[in-house]
């Protein structure tokens, strides 16, 4: 038996209507707007690990920035005040 659960279908369906519903939107800006159409109330447990993995099935996984430090340096230099702050 290979169906999708509840969960998972709802998700689907609402996070299609987001996407069908901003043609133009950037990843970061479809996101957002998915994040901001979660149906089902509290984040947490089942339901909400079910969203997750649609989320990143339909958009992939999310992508990771890292800030270089304030102070110029390629990656935190220890003794450096702005390397230690930033953490």
């Amino acid at each position: 038996m290979n169906s999708l659960s509840h969960w998972r279908v709802t998700a689907r369906k609402v996070i299609d209507r987001v996407v069908r519903q901003n043609p133009g939107a950037t990843a970061g800006e479809l996101r957002k707007l998915v994040s901001k159409a979660y149906p089902f109330g509290e984040r947490k447990h089942w339901p909400y690990k079910q969203w997750l993995r649609e989320v990143n099935e339909r958009l992939g996984p999310p992508s990771t920035t890292v800030r270089p430090p304030a102070c110029g340096h390629r990656k935190p230099t220890f003794g450096c005040r702005a390397c230690i702050q930033r953490k």
